[in-house]
């Protein structure tokens, strides 16, 4: 490389570089403020309180009940808004936010930030019941902050949930014995933290109850999942997921012997709550009245309201 070609190089690319990186920023401004302004076309109050988004839609009834929704991994609070979310408020004071990052890092802060958003809300709610409500990884990291924190809700509801990412392989009965995936995912969990890949469930009070809403058909727990570079099978990855029901017992054992025994199974539902297989498309959108309905059941029970 000749010394113009060199001195071009000095200028253009961290201009290049600079100009990519303002783009991103751009990008993200304009999809977060296309979120908050759907937010608030539905009746929310929009806050990105602690750098996350949330949306607090209050009763028009007059409620003393707070709801606390938490996204899974990937998910966008928006998406459990107007299926979930609205219809719920027309009872409660309802609250949806989201993993940190979506859940793709900093798995390891979302205790202290459920604990501080939660402090939040109460504070603009003035609740005397709080019920909590997280889909898929999003109930690890809400039972993982209760566990941390000494949060006592008056109850907990969990939407499609597993007891880690990495023992998503693992057939044994036995409950006590993790996979090679998992333990490798702690390794590297440890050192630093990339996501809710080692967020055990583990036990929960046994003075807060729980209902676990299961998709009969739920892809995390019904199946064993292998890696297959040539079967890209409808998903993101090329993954070959094989329907095994020991797997998918092993896991309702598994939630009932840490006391979570109040079980619904939900017939033709995958993980995200749709009919189709692999269907990774928006949160609930089939036939969405079925998991409101018993969601508004359960929120009845705990609170008496």
């Amino acid at each position: 490389m000749n010394e113009e070609a060199k001195y071009w190089a000095k200028i253009l690319v961290p201009a290049v570089v600079a100009a990519s990186a303002v783009g991103v920023l751009q990008q993200g401004a304009i999809r977060q403020e296309a979120e908050e302004t759907h937010s608030r076309s539905l009746g929310g109050i929009v806050d990105n309180s602690f750098g996350i988004p949330g949306t607090l839609f209050k009763s028009k009834k007059g409620s003393d009940v707070l709801v606390m929704v938490v996204a899974g991994m990937q998910g966008k609070q928006k998406d459990y808004q107007e299926v979930f979310a609205v219809p719920l408020a027309k009872d409660y004071n309802v609250y949806t936010t989201q993993l940190r990052d979506r859940g793709n890092t900093f798995s390891d802060k979302f205790p202290d930030d459920f604990r501080d958003k939660e402090r939040e809300v109460r504070r603009a709610v003035a609740p005397n019941k709080v019920v909590y409500i997280g889909h898929s990884a999003g109930f690890s990291e809400i039972i993982s902050a209760v566990r941390k924190h000494g949060l006592r809700p008056d109850g907990v509801y969990g939407i499609s949930p597993f007891p880690s990412v990495g023992d998503m392989r693992t057939e044994s009965p036995d409950l006590t014995k993790k996979s090679s995936a998992q333990k490798t995912c702690e390794i590297v969990d440890e050192i630093m933290p990339i996501g809710p890949f080692g967020a055990h469930l583990g036990k929960i009070p046994s003075e807060i109850p729980v209902r676990l809403a299961i998709p009969e058909n739920d892809e995390m727990i019904h199946s064993q999942v292998k890696f297959n570079p040539f079967d890209f099978n409808g998903t993101f990855l090329p993954l070959t997921y094989k329907k095994r029901p020991e797997v998918k017992e092993r896991f309702v054992n598994y939630f009932k012997r840490q006391g979570m025994d109040d079980i619904k199974i939900f017939s033709g539902r995958n993980h995200n709550f749709n009919y189709r297989k692999f269907d990774w498309s928006l949160f609930n959108r089939d036939n969405p009245k079925e998991l409101v309905d018993d969601a508004r059941e359960f929120i009845r029970k705990v609170t008496r309201r």
